[in-house]
């Protein structure tokens, strides 16, 4: 969903005469939206609160709601406005929105960071990382002739990884 959110920002690029066309981006990926929200909210615990699942959601739907009144604005008041003003405030409207965007993907993934699988993962990450640079990219590798520790145990955080989720699961079935 995040990167549909992403790819709204093309609307704000497309030539503002053309209502049509924005109206097909911002109208597909709020369909593309739309269903990617109902087998999630399927597969969520059924509760009687608001989640935090759905207030991104939420806040998400408004983004788009909010790019199409910016689409439509544009396309009321493009004679009106000076083109080579109205070009520029739509890039600044555009950043701004990448700007929510944003800020609305790190409020959702901020309490991942407090888990312990999360360092973990950004040992697997660090590793995987490293092992590609040094099979992929050799000359950039500063200690030609021999190999990191990363390159040698790739998997030792993957495997970490995998362990602490499969307990965790266990964990969490057998309660």
């Amino acid at each position: 969903a995040e990167l549909l959110m992403f790819l709204e920002v093309l609307s704000f690029l497309t030539d503002n005469s053309d209502l049509s066309a924005r109206f097909s981006i911002s109208g597909t990926i709020f369909l593309a939206m739309v269903s990617l929200y109902g087998p999630m909210a399927d597969n969520l615990p059924k509760v009687s609160v608001v989640t935090r699942v759905d207030k991104w959601h939420l806040q998400n739907f408004f983004l788009l709601f909010v790019s199409n009144v910016e689409n439509l604005m544009a396309f009321m008041f493009r004679g009106v406005i000076n083109r080579r003003f109205m070009e520029n405030f739509e890039s600044v409207l555009g950043i701004l929105y990448l700007f929510f965007v944003i800020k609305n993907f790190n409020w959702f993934v901020a309490p991942l960071k407090e888990r312990e699988e999360y360092e973990l993962l950004l040992d697997w990450l660090e590793d995987t990382s490293d092992w590609l640079k040094e099979k992929f990219l050799p000359w950039r590798n500063k200690n030609k002739g021999r190999k990191s520790v990363a390159a040698k145990n790739w998997g030792t955080a993957a495997t970490e990884v995998r362990g602490a989720v499969r307990f965790k699961n266990s964990v969490i079935k057998h309660d």
